[in-house]
C-alpha cells in the first residue's frame, strides 16, 4: 500500500514508514504481558493508536489527497477509513490478531477474527468503535440503492484494497481534470487487474487525450475483441476508426 504513494512521489521512502511501523508496535508490545491473549492486545492497539497517539479520521479535509497516502496518514496521524484500516491491520498483523478488510459500500471497516467466533467489526475511522452486525447492513443498504448485498460484507484480499484506494485517487483526479494523474492511477489497476475493462476504456480515451495514439487503439482493438456485455461496442469501433484518422505515419 505504501507503493501508491510513490505513484505521486518518487522520492517516499518505503523502509522509512515500514520502520516507523514497526516501532509503533513495539511501542505496544512493551506494554502487554508474555501472555497477553487477544482481546488484551486489540485493547492495547485501540489505546495506543487512538489516544495515545491520537491516529483519526479525516473530518474537515476529507477529500485531500494526503489522506489517501499512508505514508502522509502516518504523518499527520489522519487518514482516510481505508489507509486508517490499512495500518490499522497491519499493527494487527504483527501483534499477532487477525483482521481482514471489509470494503462497505462508501466506508471501508475491518473485521478482528481472533477475539469473537464470528468476527467483530471495527470503524477505524470511529476510534475503533465497533459496528454491530444490523448497523453495517444498514449501511450497506443505504449506499446501494435500498438492496442488501451480503458481499459487501466479505474480507477483501490485498490486490482489492490496493484496487479502492487507486479509485478513491482516481475520482479525485476526475474531479480536478488531472489527466495525466488519471492515466497513471488507471495504469496501475490495470497492471494489478487486466480484467478491468471499464478502466480498459477509459485508458484508451486517456491515452487519446494525452497523444498515445497508437496505445489507445490498443485499448480499443482489446475491447472490441472482448465484445464484454454493458458496452456501447459502436461507440468504440467509432472512436478506433477516428484514432486511425489522427494517428501519425511512423
Amino acid at each position: 500500500a505504501l507503493l501508491v504513494a510513490r505513484l505521486d512521489n518518487s522520492e517516499v521512502e518505503l523502509k522509512v514508514y515500514l520502520n516507523q511501523v514497526a516501532g509503533m508496535v513495539h511501542e505496544i508490545q512493551k506494554t502487554l504481558p508474555a501472555e497477553a491473549d487477544a482481546k488484551a492486545k486489540l485493547k492495547a492497539l485501540n489505546q495506543y493508536l487512538f489516544h495515545e497517539t491520537g491516529f483519526h479520521g479525516s473530518r474537515t479535509n476529507y477529500y485531500s489527497k494526503s489522506n489517501s497516502y499512508i505514508n502522509e496518514t502516518i504523518e499527520d496521524r489522519e487518514g482516510l477509513p481505508i489507509t486508517l484500516a490499512i495500518l490499522y491491520m497491519e499493527m494487527g498483523r504483527r501483534l499477532g490478531l487477525n483482521i481482514e478488510g471489509v470494503g462497505l459500500p462508501g466506508h471501508f471497516v475491518v473485521r478482528e477474527k481472533s477475539t469473537a467466533e464470528k468476527g467483530q467489526l471495527i470503524d477505524v475511522f470511529e476510534a475503533g468503535a465497533t459496528l454491530s452486525d444490523e448497523a453495517a447492513r444498514l449501511m450497506i443498504i443505504s449506499a446501494n440503492s435500498g438492496q442488501f448485498d451480503e458481499s459487501f460484507l466479505e474480507a477483501q484480499p490485498k490486490r482489492e484494497i490496493i484496487k479502492r484506494m487507486l479509485r478513491n485517487l482516481l475520482n479525485l483526479a476526475r474531479d480536478s481534470e488531472d489527466i495525466q494523474s488519471m492515466l497513471r492511477y488507471v495504469e496501475t489497476m490495470i497492471a494489478i487487474d487486466d480484467e478491468l475493462l471499464q478502466e480498459r476504456w477509459l485508458r484508451a480515451v486517456l491515452r487519446y487525450q494525452t497523444g498515445r495514439i497508437t496505445e489507445a487503439m490498443a485499448d480499443a482493438d482489446y475491447l472490441l475483441e472482448k465484445s464484454p456485455e454493458g458496452f456501447d461496442l459502436r461507440r468504440i469501433h467509432e472512436f478506433r476508426n477516428y484514432l486511425e484518422t489522427v494517428k501519425q505515419p511512423e
